[in-house]
């Protein structure tokens, strides 16, 4: 009995598939050959769109995802800092947990409170060495209702900024501005010595 589904040749003869080939046409591609052109590019049109409204979706669930992690950690970090006492200083301090369980500033050697509150600035100057290199971090805010903090003022980096731009937020994502502003985040600046501090010994190491 001849099979309907295979193609007749102009001699009659049914064209067999040849070895190792189907003649049956997957279901999803029948479906696209049915499709006209004016078809196909609204199709394709929809699908760009929705792919760029995904990646669009990411980028602010990202950022987002930064914004409520700062608004966990910094408050934890600032008043941490602000408990430090001037008996701590030219020690190693053990840290503050953060919200994933990392323990931020762990280790460090505590340098120097240099605030200025009624500028409402707050700086702390800490060394650390990490690889066998020496750095110096320096946590800066400054409180609502003051100006801002220029960094290309304070603090003096005596080696080199760390790369890229040698600030940086808390959670280490670039800080792009030249001043720490009036109730925003923590600046971290990060700076690597070229020359040995005395101050940073040994047993600050990470």
């Amino acid at each position: 009995m001849p099979n309907p589904s295979l193609e007749r040749t102009s001699t009659g003869r049914a064209a067999w598939p040849l070895r190792g080939q189907s003649h049956i046409v997957p279901y999803r591609a029948r479906r696209l050959c049915r499709f006209r052109p004016a078809q196909l590019e609204r199709w394709a049109v929809k699908s760009i769109a929705a792919i760029s409204a995904f990646i669009v979706t990411s980028a602010v669930r990202g950022e987002m995802s930064l914004g409520r992690w700062l608004e966990q950690n910094e408050p934890k970090v600032r008043a941490y800092l602000l408990a430090l006492r001037p008996e701590q200083i030219g020690t190693n301090v053990s840290g503050v947990k953060l919200s994933e369980g990392k323990r931020e500033i762990s280790g460090y050697r505590y340098l120097a409170n240099l605030s200025q509150p009624s500028r409402g600035l707050y700086m702390f100057k800490f060394g650390y060495i990490y690889r066998g290199n020496q750095f110096e971090a320096h946590y800066i805010w400054v409180a609502k209702g003051h100006r801002g903090h220029d960094l290309n003022q304070s603090p003096l980096c005596s080696g080199n900024w760390i790369e890229p731009g040698g600030w940086g937020v808390l959670r280490g994502d670039q800080y792009t501005y030249q001043e720490a502003q009036p109730g925003e985040n923590i600046v971290v600046t990060t700076c690597q010595l070229t020359l040995p501090n005395p101050s940073i010994n040994t047993d600050a190491a990470r």
